[in-house]
């Protein structure tokens, strides 16, 4: 596992307060059960002689990934009066900590990173598709693309034997491009955050063809994972917790 991300923790100077804090999102009162499990952290710092202007800065930040619904944890750490780190947990730690150390305390968040993948979330239609590539760990994308393509001629119609034979193939060429430049997009969605899965969902004739044009050259060290595809609904939904203007089903 790479550990460079822990590096800025050990830039303080002094002690550094490290905080492990339960912040899931699953019940009306959330908020108030956030800000009483702090009030404590906080009170356990101050105990251990942390410094003042650290705890107003943590102050600031505390509170988890507010848009995610559902659990998870949060690590903070502070020293000489800044923030060195905030990092979002896929889990809640199994107890919430607080502790003034001359050095970071950084486990529980390095235990929990190591079983995180960094991932790209794809919604994807004849037309085009969103791109969304999660570094291991983050709440938010740190890659995204749009793609539209043509729109010519995208639908099939009713018409003589060979105009409809025309049409048609002037249909699955024109989607046929479109998924190839989105999987362009995917593979260098992928080598931004060195990406190990794939998650694509939308039209399943969409995603029958990124999935051929991605087997071509797939991103390398990844392998595509296909949700169960299901009727498009409006042309704005939600996919995999994000607004997208793609018809399609969460993965």
């Amino acid at each position: 596992m790479d550990l460079q991300f822990l590096r800025p923790l050990f830039d303080g100077d002094g002690d550094v307060a490290s905080v492990h804090l339960d912040t899931s999102r699953g019940t009306a009162d959330s908020d108030k059960q956030i800000e009483l499990r702090w009030r404590a952290a906080r009170s356990a710092l101050a105990e251990q002689g942390a410094d003042a202007d650290a705890l107003a800065a943590l102050d600031g930040v505390v509170g988890g990934a507010r848009d995610v619904p559902g659990p998870q944890g949060e690590a903070l750490f502070a020293s000489g009066g800044r923030v060195l780190a905030v990092h979002t947990m896929s889990e809640p730690p199994s107890g919430d900590t607080a502790v003034n150390l001359p050095v970071a305390d950084p486990l529980p968040l390095a235990l929990d990173r190591d079983h995180q993948l960094a991932h790209v979330v794809v919604a994807v239609d004849r037309e085009g598709a969103d791109v969304d590539a999660y570094p291991a760990a983050a709440a938010a994308p740190s890659f995204q693309r749009t793609f539209n393509g043509s729109t010519l001629h995208i639908t099939r119609v009713r018409a003589g034997a060979v105009s409809h034979a025309a049409y048609h193939r002037r249909s699955v060429n024109l989607w046929s491009e479109n998924t190839e430049q989105v999987a362009e997009d995917v593979r260098e969605a992928a080598a931004e955050v060195e990406a190990a899965v794939i998650l694509i969902a939308g039209d399943p004739k969409a995603i029958g063809l990124l999935r051929d044009h991605l087997s071509t050259r797939p991103p390398r060290g990844v392998g595509p994972s296909t949700s169960r595809a299901a009727e498009p609904t409006s042309r704005r939904s939600t996919c995999c917790g994000r607004a997208s203007t793609r018809r399609c089903t969460r993965p």
